[in-house]
């Protein structure tokens, strides 16, 4: 079907918190990082405190324009008493956080299992 859009996320609750993992390898195109975007907004109630954990195991590559979702998405959760952090990102993400020094404004764990029990 043209222009239908890629399911870019896969989502589960694990006890209060919502665990979204990525389905593609490489988050580099633009209208790639829109549509995660958008997959991610639809997962969040509105004004209602929310536990997120994004699962980074099977992305190998990302732009930084992914950031531009990562940090109002922080913002908005943080506003209504949500929490977002960060888990799985391999070296070559990590120094994507690293270079634009966003390490500090993300909480990241190793492994899921950390994060999961950090929360």
């Amino acid at each position: 079907m043209p222009g239908a859009v890629k399911q870019r996320l896969s989502a589960a609750s694990v006890k209060d918190v919502t665990v979204v993992s990525f389905t593609d390898r490489m988050l580099i195109h633009e209208d790639m990082i829109r549509e995660v975007g958008e997959q991610i907004q639809e997962l969040i109630p509105a004004k209602e405190a929310m536990k997120l954990l994004l699962n980074f195991q099977q992305v190998r590559h990302m732009s930084s324009s992914m950031l531009g979702i990562l940090l109002p998405l922080s913002r908005a959760l943080a506003k209504n008493g949500g929490q977002l952090k960060l888990c799985s990102l391999e070296p070559g993400l990590r120094e994507v956080f690293k270079v634009t020094k966003l390490e500090r404004a993300f909480v990241i764990y190793e492994d899921e299992a950390s994060a999961l029990a950090a929360f």
